[in-house]
């Protein structure tokens, strides 16, 4: 009986772990496939790193958020600024003031822009494959496990 009850238990969680992350993979694909649809669309122009800062993370006082403000212009004179965090490595390393990264912009909105593609997308596509590598992993040993007869995994208890 207790066998039972932790074989359901493995059950609901391999398959619980498996349908999560395959959700995640969909909102994840959706998502990648909205802002490469939108960077193929947008107008690309040369962004300036004008401010790098740090604020206090208010759930780990020892690990701050890290910001880099960069200033963009439009063909029509008009700068937009804006803020995006980084990680560390991109914050000691890579982005340095005064240097230039491209920006992928809305003509028709600005505000709707996207900072250094080239960095961000192939972090964002391994992230989406390692969901999904989750996912199968669950749902397969999930399958497994609720395909297995239910003999053999008892008979080698008893022996």
């Amino acid at each position: 009986m207790i066998y039972k009850f932790r074989r359901l238990l493995r059950q609901v969680f391999l398959w619980g772990v498996g349908i999560v992350f395959l959700v995640m993979t969909f909102i994840g694909g959706y998502m990648y496939l909205r802002d490469s649809n939108f960077v193929r669309q947008a107008t690309v122009t040369s962004a300036i790193v004008t401010e790098k800062y740090t604020q206090p993370n208010p759930n780990d006082s020892s690990d701050p958020d890290l910001y880099v403000r960069y200033e963009f212009s439009l063909p029509d004179n008009t700068v937009i600024s804006d803020e995006t965090t980084v990680s560390y490595n991109e914050y000691t390393s890579v982005y340095a003031i005064g240097r230039q990264y491209e920006v992928h912009y809305d003509a028709d909105n600005p505000s709707r822009h996207l900072f250094d593609v080239e960095r961000s997308f192939p972090n964002r596509l391994n992230s989406l494959l390692l969901i999904f590598g989750i996912s199968l992993v669950g749902l397969i040993f999930g399958g497994v496990d609720l395909l297995w007869k239910r003999g053999m995994g008892t008979q080698s208890r008893k022996k």
